[in-house]
């Protein structure tokens, strides 16, 4: 029988980017030749250590073999008021991985003994510190924890923006009840495991609101994936906020969805400009001459600067994590109508060093550059 050091928990909900170490021995006391580690991707073959013993970290291996999609987002939603399933999409291709590993020791006589196992996993990662154990069979909000609770979230919703939702639920139907002005709404996952719940599309007459209605500033939701009331309730702080003008940016969080957050309208480009160096042209007479040398053209960058408001601590944990974000977009669409995936510019976090958080005050603020797409320019 295949002995695995730590116990394993079936149930966990896993984490790509964190590691995945099992440590494990087969105890007939036959020696021990190899052991294969596979799942439909990849097959791992390991030796053991002079105890017989094996180790695994699948880290390395699920860092290649789950994120397919390069950590874009490449869902377009086609909202429709007539049908609450249209405001739920599929979240999982490239952050999202359900599969059996079968750990298969083989003995020294040829013999094999197998140990099947599924574990499941989110394009995500946890930091030291601050691990919270998920369970698999319960639905998650995947943004940022509020702090003020193990289960309790926090977003803001910009009125005439992009907006989703994301969140993980093994089960059909997603409830929500509106604690703030007692409505409710249902709505199926469509066998989605991995959701995206869209508020909206940048229209504010197809929203969510035709279904789950919001009032200006906190919504104080309770979501579950079946009838509410149970130790299992998550519950979910939306803040609404009417319609201004800023730097709106969507950007993948740490939880295997994405976030957003409106910007100051204080901000700024600066172009900079490098030369791509000179041909040299001086072979003939000063009369006849009008440079000694020929541009071959200039490379040329914008930059934008763009600053927060002065943050609470719930806003600043969703700012703080487009500094851990390998995939940061700009909004480039118009505000109050329908926008789709190519209203969104990919830019690059320029900043190298920010203050992340003011223990007196418990107030952030923050000031960030962004380099935008590489611009096009004429070149010999």
């Amino acid at each position: 029988m295949i002995i695995f050091i730590d116990a394993l928990n079936p149930d966990t909900l896993r984490w790509v980017y964190n590691n995945q170490v099992f440590r494990f021995y087969e105890d007939s006391g036959t020696p021990t030749k190899y052991c294969d580690v596979t799942n439909a991707g990849f097959t791992v073959r390991l030796y053991p250590a002079p105890d017989g013993s094996f180790y695994i970290n699948l880290k390395p291996f699920l860092a290649a073999y789950a994120n397919t999609e390069n950590f874009e987002d490449n869902v377009v939603p086609d909202l429709d008021i007539t049908e609450a399933d249209s405001f739920v999409y599929n979240g999982a291709p490239g952050f999202y991985n359900s599969e059996i590993y079968t750990f298969t020791i083989t003995l020294a006589d040829d013999t094999a003994e197998g140990f099947p196992a599924t574990f499941t996993f989110l394009t995500g990662a946890q930091q030291i510190g601050q691990y919270k154990a998920l369970s698999k069979s319960d639905l998650h909000v995947l943004t940022p924890l509020s702090g003020l609770a193990a289960n309790t979230n926090y977003v803001k919703y910009w009125e005439g923006y992009p907006f989703d939702l994301p969140v993980y639920t093994p089960e059909d139907n997603i409830f929500i009840y509106n604690n703030t002005n007692l409505l409710s709404a249902a709505f199926s996952t469509n066998n989605y495991i991995l959701c995206r719940l869209f508020f909206s599309d940048g229209r504010t007459d197809e929203t969510i609101e035709e279904f789950l209605p919001l009032i200006m500033g906190q919504n104080q939701l309770t979501i579950n994936h079946f009838e509410l009331g149970g130790v299992t309730d998550k519950f979910l702080t939306v803040e609404k906020v009417p319609h201004r003008c800023g730097v709106y940016f969507k950007f993948l969080n740490q939880s295997a969805g994405f976030s957003y957050w409106l910007f100051e309208d204080t901000a700024a480009i600066d172009r900079s400009t490098k030369s791509l160096g000179d041909l040299y042209t001086d072979f003939d007479n000063i009369q006849t001459t009008r440079a000694r040398s020929l541009n071959i053209g200039q490379a040329v960058q914008d930059t934008i600067r763009v600053v927060t408001e002065i943050l609470t601590e719930q806003e600043a944990a969703i700012v703080r994590q487009i500094l851990d974000s390998p995939k940061i977009y700009m909004f480039t669409g118009a505000p109050f109508s329908r926008n789709g995936k190519y209203d969104w510019q990919e830019v690059t976090l320029k900043t190298t060093s920010v203050r992340v958080k003011e223990y007196k005050n418990n107030k952030s603020v923050f000031a960030l550059d962004f380099d935008l797409p590489q611009r096009d320019t004429v070149t010999l």
